[in-house]
């Protein structure tokens, strides 16, 4: 098994990126180097989805934003859908139906 350097040259611009080796914990979190989550303006509390593409895994950021403010009764439905295991939606239409028939 090969061990990385205690302590890795990090690039100081997105471009000299060319891969990044990271550790996976025991529970399966990753943590993204600084100069990434800096330079990709990624903070606490953002959204990432992650791809497979053949062997690969691809991570991007998305930005969330609502077209309007939500009442009390539709974020009791968005609280309840997103404590649903492994439930994903590919199309937005397709989400706001179940929101609806909820």
């Amino acid at each position: 098994m090969i061990k990385p350097a205690k302590k890795a040259y990090l690039p100081e611009t997105l471009d000299e990126i060319k891969s990044v080796i990271i550790h996976v914990s025991s529970k399966g979190q990753i943590t993204l180097p600084k100069i990434i989550r800096e330079k990709l303006h990624i903070k606490e509390g953002d959204m990432l989805r992650l791809k497979k593409q053949d062997s690969e895994i691809i991570i991007r950021r998305i930005e969330v934003m609502a077209e309007e403010e939500f009442n009390e009764k539709e974020w009791e439905k968005l609280k309840k859908l997103a404590q649903t295991k492994g439930k994903t939606f590919s199309k937005a239409e397709d989400f706001l139906k179940k929101l609806e028939r909820m």
